[in-house]
């Protein structure tokens, strides 16, 4: 890497800046307030966001205004969180959030998204972390943050490589999004529109083997582990992310947490904390992952309603799931809500029928679940060999 150069971020970069410091009074309708919060591994998190109206945002927009090809940055609570804009409006400001202005250069840009995932950055990164109660990162960090850089033509073959697993990547999850709004349109014509007489109403108790949530005591990480201890903020749109700087446990609290638990194939998970009411079909072994108490997991007892049918009904009361939540400050959703909720329960034929036509569809969504984390294991193998040379191209 002796012939790469290394700048600051301030001078590789337009500017680096932070969004608004003010607090505008939120808004039914309006512009969207974007904070660190909302910065997620699948991208921005508009569900939970805040409005702001139009006069509001005219007064913190010059600070907080967000174009094309800018990179967005967590710098509190999970610091680190990283979102490259790419389309050509943005409509919404920013609030705490670090912001590599890049002056529309979509080289630089894609650079510099890679950069900052690489172990260099990472280092950097946590190295410069403080506060004791939520942790953060300083403007003036970000505007130090040294950025490596090789020629022109090596860095469009680097970010060529890894940005191809990527668009693989998001075109997986298109489809996994496509087909499951086929199997939830399937869902309402069989049981919204011809709802039978003789179906039962049952609370979401009586149909399951077990409902509980991920753990509530204190896990200490073990940086080397094998196993990802996951939250809320990793299941989005029915799909399950997992990054490279998730927390991680090892063996021995991996078990742990599983005895409790009992995740296993076929078990409904539900976002219960925060952003509630996101869910995922578990179609896998999740062999190395287990919850934080963010998430309920919710397992069908399959002698009365199956896992494909389940999803599909609580997919389709999302709304209703979400309007169970309690709290003004963090939204939260009671395992024994959860356990009381109502659902229409068809009979044993009508859901195996059901099943029949949609199994394939859950079964693609699997596999291409599967193919997802294969490349991004890929990605983030290849990724710090190529940011630190050691694969020369």
């Amino acid at each position: 890497m002796t012939e790469w150069k290394t700048y600051r971020a301030e001078d590789y970069c337009l500017t680096v800046t932070d969004g608004t410091h003010d607090s505008p009074k939120p808004q039914a309708e309006g512009r969207y307030l974007i904070t660190s919060k909302h910065l997620k591994p699948s991208g921005i998190d508009f569900s939970s966001a805040n409005k702001i109206c139009e006069e509001d945002y005219q007064k913190i927009i010059q600070r907080s205004k967000v174009e094309q090809y800018d990179i967005l940055f967590s710098m509190i609570g999970t610091v680190g969180n990283i979102h490259r804009v790419t389309i050509p409006i943005v409509d919404f400001a920013v609030k705490n959030m670090g912001i590599f202005k890049m002056g529309g250069d979509a080289n630089k840009s894609l650079w510099m998204y890679y950069w900052l995932q690489s172990p260099i950055a990472q280092e950097y990164i946590h190295s410069r972390i403080t506060g004791s109660t939520q942790g953060y990162l300083t403007l003036g960090n970000l505007r130090d943050f040294p950025v490596c850089v090789p020629s022109l033509a090596e860095q469009r073959r680097i970010a060529g490589i890894l940005g191809a697993i990527d668009d693989k990547i998001e075109n997986n999850r298109r489809m996994n999004t496509n087909l499951e709004l086929q199997a939830q349109a399937l869902y309402k014509q069989w049981f919204v529109d011809n709802r039978k007489d003789d179906w039962e109403e049952k609370q979401l108790g009586e149909i399951a083997l077990h409902i509980t949530d991920g753990v509530h005591n204190t896990v200490i990480d073990s940086p080397n582990g094998e196993y990802y201890l996951l939250s809320c903020k990793n299941i989005k749109s029915g799909q399950l992310f997992i990054g490279s700087n998730e927390r991680r446990i090892d063996h021995e609290t991996f078990t742990k947490l599983r005895k409790r638990t009992r995740l296993s194939h076929g078990d409904i998970l539900v976002t219960s904390v925060g952003t509630v009411g996101e869910m995922y079909l578990v179609n896998e072994s999740p062999s190395n992952y287990e919850f934080q108490r963010s998430v309920a997991i919710i397992k069908p007892n399959n002698d009365i309603i199956s896992s494909y049918f389940l999803y599909a009904a609580l997919l389709y009361q999302q709304n209703e799931i979400k309007h169970l939540a309690h709290g003004a400050v963090q939204q939260c959703i009671f395992i024994s809500d959860l356990k009381e909720y109502s659902l229409i329960v068809p009979n044993k034929d009508d859901i195996s029928a059901f099943d029949a036509v949609v199994a394939p569809m859950f079964n693609r969504i699997g596999e291409l679940q599967k193919e997802n984390e294969t490349l991004a294991t890929l990605r983030d193998t290849i990724l710090p060999k190529l940011m630190n040379g050691k694969i020369k191209l």
